[in-house]
């Protein structure tokens, strides 16, 4: 089924011509019908096996190709704009970095801007919130190894002798590195 919806036909995302995605959600017959009216196939209207969902989806093959290729033949942002003017519902597939800084990711606050070491990068919030709480603060993570010795220390009780054989074991790390993030 690709990225098709097994019980709708007209409920698909399709690649464009700059190669990103759009959603259509031709779900009604009413959103059918202005569909195909916008893809210059008025004719699928009167052709009885498409007359109906279940008659589409009995003949999904002739209509699968032409809209994959349809939908080829312009860029995302002109389908986008085309079908919402039409009417027919739709929606962009975001790559991740056009998600990161989508209006609605801006507005929940989904992703957060860091800079450590001389990087600048996005890294994802907590979807959990409350008016009750204050935002959390959102910060590097520290270089690897950087608490060894507190963790061993603090957490498992171990006294600085026992930690100084695990690192010269190598089975413990203890490291003032960088570790720069992938960018």
């Amino acid at each position: 089924m690709g990225r098709g919806h097994p019980q709708i036909m007209g409920y698909a995302s399709f690649e464009c011509s700059d190669g990103a995605y759009v959603t259509v959600g031709a779900f009604s017959e009413t959103f059918w019908g202005r569909l195909c009216v916008l893809i210059g196939h008025e004719d699928w209207l009167q052709d009885q096996r498409l007359a109906t969902n279940a008659r589409r989806l009995d003949h999904r093959e002739i209509i699968d190709g032409e809209l994959a290729a349809i939908f080829r033949r312009k860029p995302r942002r002109e389908w986008v704009t085309l079908l919402s003017e039409n009417d027919v519902p739709c929606a962009p597939v975001l790559e991740l970095d056009e998600a990161l800084v989508s209006e609605q990711a801006l507005h929940n606050k989904a992703a957060a801007r860091i800079s450590d070491g001389g990087y600048d990068y996005s890294v994802i919030n907590s979807p959990i919130r409350s008016g009750q709480w204050a935002d959390p603060s959102i910060s590097p993570a520290e270089d690897l190894g950087a608490s060894t010795r507190q963790v061993l220390a603090e957490v498992l009780g171990m006294g600085p002798d026992e930690v100084d054989d695990l690192i010269a074991g190598a089975v413990a790390h203890e490291s003032s590195a960088r570790i720069n993030p992938v960018m």
